[in-house]
């Protein structure tokens, strides 16, 4: 991902998330950002959802390192799932700034 950029990040995950709380963490060193996921599907057992971040949360991380990346289920009983973390390098932005659209 490249920071000051608002990119849609589609998750596909194989389990059932069905009537579950779905939150992904996006974790780089003492920075986290948390994105709770209200619109998602399952069928045949596979949940999919699409996460999109905004130019200030994506400047938020530090370009050149790595950000772990992790979806959590809480289920309606109590019960917790979590994925595996995944990686993703974020790359810097020449202009290093967030930008507007001028009408």
């Amino acid at each position: 991902m490249i920071r000051y950029t608002t990119p849609t990040i589609p998750f596909e995950i194989e389990a059932d998330f069905s009537l579950a709380e779905v939150i992904v963490s996006f974790v780089q060193d003492c920075t986290q950002l948390d994105k709770v996921i209200d619109d998602y599907t399952v069928a045949d057992g596979i949940t999919t959802f699409d996460v999109s971040l905004t130019q200030e949360e994506t400047a938020r991380f530090d370009a050149g390192k790595p950000v772990h990346v992790q979806a959590n289920a809480i289920f309606p009983d109590g019960i917790r799932v979590a994925t595996n973390i995944q990686n993703v390098k974020f790359f810097e932005n020449l202009l290093d700034q967030v930008v507007e659209y001028d009408d």
